[in-house]
């Protein structure tokens, strides 16, 4: 995850006087997660965040090179104001899963960048808390229990599946074959791959794939394994991020009080478990 912040909310970062407010944008200075500049957008800050606190940025930038934690993005255009340039960036930025994050949204910001983080808006499980969880630490869990319809947990689901700007593929892993919350990836090139057991036959799969492309698009790709050890999991993995139901996608309902949804952020582990796609049959 790369996290790209306004300036005013790295001055009040370093600016200590209400730790309500400085606490959740410490978490994310300080965090594990990429911090995103372009070198017009660390000399706007250096010369516009005053005296007595540049010598903090310039030390957080140093420090940031030194943990390889600093994304250096510069664009074709540049701005000349700091707003306009932290907006180029915010837009045009090439990382496929860089955050914006503003601690108010007095500039109404929302509306040029639709995706930036508001950190006084964060509440449980919404939009704004579920990027926050992201960045600082990377994953979170939610249940049954923290929701009050279906339509609650289907939206939930559908914003952490835009959070990428740009998704270059799925991988599905699930035994069953069903579309429940995977519209939004209509159209993107999907890998499903999922079991072939004894009460299942190779017509049935061409029957599945054949629904599942109407509904998902003809770029979905089915593959299947006789294996059972190979496929037990219902994971979605996508630009670095792994999602795991541990309840089938039909049962995930208000109705059903036992599940669990899992989210990850870590590229290196979403490699590890597509290692075994190359086990799995191709539908032909």
């Amino acid at each position: 995850m790369t996290t790209l912040l306004h300036s005013d909310t790295i001055k009040q970062g370093f600016n200590l006087k209400d730790v309500r407010v400085v606490k959740p944008i410490l978490d994310l200075m300080y965090s594990t997660s990429q911090m995103e500049f372009s070198t017009k957008y660390i000399d706007m800050i250096t010369s516009s965040i005053g005296d007595d606190l540049v010598d903090h940025f310039r030390n957080y930038i140093v420090e940031l090179y030194v943990e390889n934690r600093i994304t250096i993005t510069n664009l074709e255009e540049h701005k000349d104001e700091v707003d306009d340039e932290f907006i180029n960036l915010a837009i045009n930025s090439p990382e496929t899963m860089t955050i914006p994050v503003t601690a108010t949204d007095t500039k109404n910001l929302k509306s040029s960048v639709p995706n930036i983080l508001v950190l006084d808006r964060i509440s449980p499980i919404n939009i704004e808390w579920i990027k926050y969880e992201l960045l600082t630490k990377n994953r979170f869990v939610v249940s049954c229990h923290n929701f009050t319809c279906n339509t609650e947990i289907k939206s939930f689901v559908e914003s952490i599946f835009k959070l990428p700007r740009i998704i270059r593929e799925v991988s599905i892993f699930d035994r069953e074959r069903y579309n429940v919350f995977f519209s939004i990836f209509k159209n993107k090139h999907i890998h499903y791959y999922t079991r072939l057991d004894r009460k299942t036959t190779i017509p049935d799969l061409h029957d599945s794939q054949k629904e599942l492309r109407k509904q998902l698009g003809g770029k979905l790709k089915l593959y299947y394994s006789r294996d059972s050890k190979l496929i037990h999991e219902r994971k979605v993995l996508f630009e670095g991020l792994l999602v795991t139901f541990d309840n089938s996608h039909v049962n995930t309902n208000i109705s059903e009080p036992t599940w669990e949804i899992s989210v990850l952020y870590d590229p290196s582990l979403l490699l590890k478990w597509k290692a075994k796609c190359t086990k799995f049959f191709p539908l032909r």
